[in-house]
This record gives C-alpha cells, structure tokens and sequence, in this order.
C-alpha cells in the first residue's frame, strides 16, 4: 500500500544549489524543508526532469507488484522504469503523515507524466493498477490519478504528441499571473501562456507549470 508520495526535483550536478535555492523559495521552505510538515519535495541530481518516490509498507511486494505490469529494473536499487521508460522509486515509509496547513494560495502538489501517445493506453493501464488510484479523464489529453486522502502529491498524465516521455512539477496556483511575476523575480522565465497554466522554466533550466487550480479548494 502506497502511504506517501514525493514529488523528485532532477537537476543537473552544476545546478543542484540553484535549484535548492528557487524551490525552496517558492514553496515556503528551507532547503525544502518544513517544522509544519512532513517533507514531500527532494532535489537531486538528474537530467532536468521530475519522477515520483512512493513510500509503501512493502517495498518487496511494490516492486514486483511493478514488474509484474511491465515495468523494468534499473542498475539503482529500488528505482525503476514504467513500460514507457519513465524512472520511479519505492522506498519504505517511514511515518509520514502531515500534510502543509490549509490556505496557502499555491502549492507544489502534482507531478504530471508527458506520455508519448503511443505510449499511452499502456502508461494509464500501468499507473492506474500500480496505484489502486482511480483514473480522471479530462479530454481530450488528460487523465488524474484521484489521491487517497492524506497523500501529498497527485499524479496527472497528459498525452503528448511530439513523440517524447518525460515528467514536470506542477504548481497549483490561485493567482498565476502573479505566481509568474514571483517566480520571475527569483530568476524563472516564461516559456508560454495556455489558458489552463503557464509553463516556465526555473534557474536550473527545468520546466514546470503554474496551473490555474485553486490550491485552497
């Protein structure tokens, strides 16, 4: 059974302290750390990306439970690829259960999964079964991983048509305008303005996207 669920920040070695410094600006805490709350974010090194750490009371039985629906090993312990090549880890939960106080007008809460469309009918049918998590469509590219109550990070998978695989963090953001002003200041850039997010890029080259979900509701 999946307990908790952190979202990986993957940033380049040369990046990793600039990275460290924009995110733990950006979600309130110090060196993404909170006294409030249990951790949920890491940064680590890694080719600019995102992948998602489920913390479970059977580490064993998660990962062949993975294996099983198609997913491979890789030369890390405990990390390994969904069938579309995407990386994740299974680690064994250590008690984490405090969720951030309620209230805050954003909140790194998602990582959505860009899913080559070739890829994915399998990713759906994989990440579903993985999790036990129901599956939300939002046509026509979406699909949500509804989270049990007490999980920190939800899971979107968006379907993607440049023939790539990949994972980004997702801000939910009652004021996205002025999130982007915010984070601009701290050295992130605009990259485009869709009328659901903004996608930027922070100080470490590393795209993520201000979405205009109230974090509040």
């Amino acid at each position: 059974m999946i307990r908790w669920v952190y979202a990986v920040i993957e940033r380049p070695a040369g990046q990793l302290d600039a990275a460290t410094a924009f995110w733990s600006a950006v979600t309130g805490t110090h060196r993404l750390h909170r006294d409030d709350a249990d951790d949920w974010l890491e940064v680590r090194e890694g080719d600019g990306g995102a992948r998602l750490r489920f913390a479970c009371d059977d580490v064993p039985a998660l990962v062949a439970a993975a294996i099983r629906l198609g997913a491979t090993t890789t030369v890390e312990p405990h990390v390994l690829r969904s069938p579309a090549g995407l990386a994740f880890e299974v680690t064994h939960w250590e008690g984490e259960t405090r969720l951030l106080p309620a209230g805050a007008s954003s909140h790194l809460d998602q990582v959505c999964l860009d899913v080559a469309l070739t890829a994915y009918p399998s990713e759906l049918d994989f990440w579903g079964e993985l999790t036990g998590w129901q599956l939300q469509s939002f046509p026509p590219q979406f699909h949500r991983l509804v989270r049990p109550q007490g999980i920190p990070v939800q899971i979107l998978l968006q379907c993607t048509d440049d023939g790539s695989t990949k994972a980004h963090l997702d801000i939910a953001s009652a004021d996205a305008e002025g999130d982007r002003r915010r984070h601009e200041a701290l050295g992130a850039t605009l990259v485009q303005d869709f009328p659901e997010w903004i996608t930027m890029r922070d100080p470490a080259a590393g795209i993520y996207c201000l979405t205009r979900r109230n974090p509040r509701d």
